[in-house]
């Protein structure tokens, strides 16, 4: 099981709370664009992080292989994991990273 840090918004994870995606590496190609994303596989871990916002929304776990979205009426074009919720703050709530204590204790 690896350990993965995946980088949206959450303008994604509204749209899709259950999958992270990566833009197709050219239209029509089922491949990642950065195919470090290829890499992820069903078991590992992901703490998904919002950019723009500096917050983790929660930490979870790669439930599928990666999948083709051809036409998704919110992302276009992606290759997708499905997702599911191992560890979440409060509803409505998010971990600040700005504020997170990261440190060897």
């Amino acid at each position: 099981m690896n350990h993965w840090f995946v980088v949206h918004d959450l303008k994604a994870y509204e749209q899709h709370h259950d999958l992270i995606g990566c833009k197709v590496r050219q239209s029509g190609v089922q491949e990642p664009k950065f195919s470090q994303f290829g890499e992820i596989r069903k078991g590992d871990k992901v703490v998904y992080y919002a950019t723009g916002n500096h917050v983790i929304v929660g930490i979870f776990d790669v439930v599928s292989d990666m999948v083709y979205l051809s036409d998704d009426s919110y992302w276009k074009e992606m290759m997708v994991y499905r997702i599911k919720p191992t560890e979440m703050p409060a509803e409505n709530y998010y971990v600040d990273f700005n504020k997170a204590r990261l440190s060897d204790r």
